[in-house]
């Protein structure tokens, strides 16, 4: 079952006792804010969250866009492999037959896979399902039967065996997509295949022009509830 998702409640603000701000500390301000002008400046806010993606590649060029633990050690994602992997991921999707408003899930922790998977989604037309990974399989079995979710993205192990466990009974999921390396291939592929398969048709495909097709009005994810007074209900 899912439902529009209610405004968020507009609250009033209760008032605070304040230091007199003087001179000198209103210099220091004033010269911050015009130091950072230039970055505030060109943070145009776009209408669908892959233009805004997009914008963000095309904007900043960081080497640092993202930041994940390797080993033990943090490794930097550059805004260049951020886009290359989210262009053939999307690709690869599109690839897989996911088309305007096809459900994904996305049973993970959060990490730098569960963005990609997102942005690549999303860029594609697609919708996300995004399911808590403590979730136990028959709530997982409930929340993708509803969504009627065609393609699962799981984290690790421990995730896709809950997948393995219910499967049978989920008619509408077509494949599942693991980010680690070590999950077992039967049945699973590795999200680095995907990934790899995506990159000849994103040679031939232009992730702006998909992202072009994808307007306001499209759905972006369903959330599910948490189903403690009753079955869960997703929120669009």
């Amino acid at each position: 079952m899912w439902a529009a998702a209610p405004q968020p409640f507009q609250g009033v603000a209760t008032p605070r006792l304040r230091p007199r701000l003087t001179p000198s500390g209103a210099g220091r301000i004033l010269g911050t804010a015009l130091a950072k002008a230039p970055l505030i400046m060109a943070c145009t806010i776009h209408d669908t969250i892959p233009r805004q993606f997009l914008a963000s590649v095309e904007g900043f060029h960081r080497p640092d866009a993202f930041r994940h633990k390797v080993a033990g050690s943090y490794r930097d994602i550059s805004h260049g492999e951020v886009y290359a992997r989210v262009s053939a991921l999307a690709c690869a999707l599109r690839g897989m037959g996911i088309a305007k408003r096809d459900r994904v899930a996305i049973l993970s922790e959060n990490r730098i896979e569960w963005a990609i998977a997102d942005l690549a989604i999303l860029s594609c037309g697609g919708v996300t399902v995004p399911l808590y990974a403590t979730l136990p399989a028959h709530q997982i079995e409930y929340m993708l039967r509803d969504s009627e979710s065609r393609i699962v993205f799981v984290s690790t192990r421990a995730q896709a065996e809950k997948i393995a466990a219910i499967r049978s009974r989920l008619d509408a999921v077509e494949h599942v997509i693991a980010f680690d390396a070590d999950v077992p291939d039967d049945g699973v592929l590795s999200l680095e295949t995907v990934i790899s398969d995506g990159r000849a048709l994103a040679a031939e495909t232009d992730l702006r022009a998909m992202v072009g097709e994808v307007a306001k009005s499209d759905w972006a994810s369903i959330i599910y509830t948490s189903g403690t007074t009753g079955e869960p209900k997703g929120a669009i």
